[in-house]
């Protein structure tokens, strides 16, 4: 079992499923519309929540630990061990396809022009794509950077993320989970690849998604490049 798929164990201590996201999900369908693509799903807890409400929900993850979570909720929500750029195998269509938690953040910039073209091919006519990511307009250029910790009262359990190795085009992403008595418990490792808002928005063009909106958050507060936490793009298929 590798760090993330343990991971996959305690992933919902630290980042539960927030009512906030949720209604800025279900806000962002497309009238009269009910299939839905989480894709980086997690655990599964907003596929569980869309099901539960009526939509036909799908989620996709590439962690086998993420899938096996996700299926134990007895939804009727389907999850797949996929990642995003092999969304083609995946047989419906979507009217709402959606990623949270800076998932998208896990693809290079090759595999984002593999990934767009297979996007359109799965969404209905008048879809919509909305993703949230790290605004890395205001962390590129940096060394390091750390996150404030995230600590679990109930299991006396801390996360800490750290960003490590900053170039261009990559980054190291660095966990540890500490238990009440600063044991180390976890400590995965992952690459990420940051994209600047204008770069994305750019990339996006180019395979017909057009920028709806640009938000700093789920409040929908308004995205500033060098002062937003997250970038959260909303784009419709032309």
């Amino acid at each position: 079992m590798n760090a993330y798929t343990e991971f996959s164990q305690i992933y919902d201590l630290f980042f539960p499923f927030k009512e906030t996201v949720y209604k800025f999900l279900t806000s962002s369908v497309p009238a009269a519309r009910k299939n839905v693509l989480d894709i980086g799903c997690g655990t599964g807890r907003y596929c569980q929540r869309f099901a539960g409400d009526g939509f036909n929900a799908v989620g996709i993850d590439p962690d086998e630990g993420m899938i096996q979570k996700a299926e134990a909720l007895n939804s009727s929500a389907f999850f797949y061990q996929l990642p995003a750029q092999q969304i083609d195998r995946l047989e419906e269509k979507f009217d709402l396809v959606f990623s949270i938690g800076n998932s998208m953040s896990h693809i290079d910039r090759k595999d984002w022009n593999e990934f767009l073209p297979k996007l359109r091919q799965r969404m209905n006519p008048g879809g919509r794509w909305l993703f949230q990511m790290v605004n890395w307009d205001a962390i590129l250029g940096r060394d390091t950077h750390t996150f404030p910790e995230i600590k679990n009262e109930e299991s006396g359990m801390t996360l800490y993320r750290s960003y490590l190795d900053f170039s261009k085009e990559r980054l190291i992403f660095k966990i540890e989970i500490r238990n009440a008595n600063n044991k180390l418990i976890l400590r995965p490792e992952q690459m990420l690849y940051p994209l600047s808002a204008e770069k994305c928005i750019s990339i996006h063009e180019n395979y017909g998604l057009k920028l709806k909106i640009h938000y700093g958050d789920f409040s929908r507060y308004p995205f500033y490049p060098a002062t937003s936490s997250a970038s959260i793009f909303v784009f419709d298929m032309e």
